[in-house]
């Protein structure tokens, strides 16, 4: 007789897959969370060398500076 090798069944692949699946998901979603405070990093970072080209001191010169510069692109006022 000849002996044959025990393969997985059908149910036995989905159960494996199945128990992978929650581990697989966390990994994803961990990925997703590095990823966004990556793109914070990243914006905080340019924020920081746009404030220092441009010898602003303080947060508030900053803001301003952005203001104005929405003001001029829109006809409305911010102050209205």
């Amino acid at each position: 007789m000849m002996s044959r090798e025990k393969a997985f069944t059908l149910i036995e692949v989905i159960a494996i897959l199945m128990a992978i699946l929650p581990a697989l998901r966390r990994a994803w979603e961990q990925s997703k969370a590095t990823c966004g405070l990556n793109n914070m990093c990243q914006i905080g970072l340019a924020v920081h060398l746009y404030a220092q080209d441009n010898n602003l001191d303080k947060w508030e010169d900053l803001v301003c500076c952005s203001l104005a510069v929405d003001d001029r692109r829109s006809s409305a006022s911010l102050y209205s």
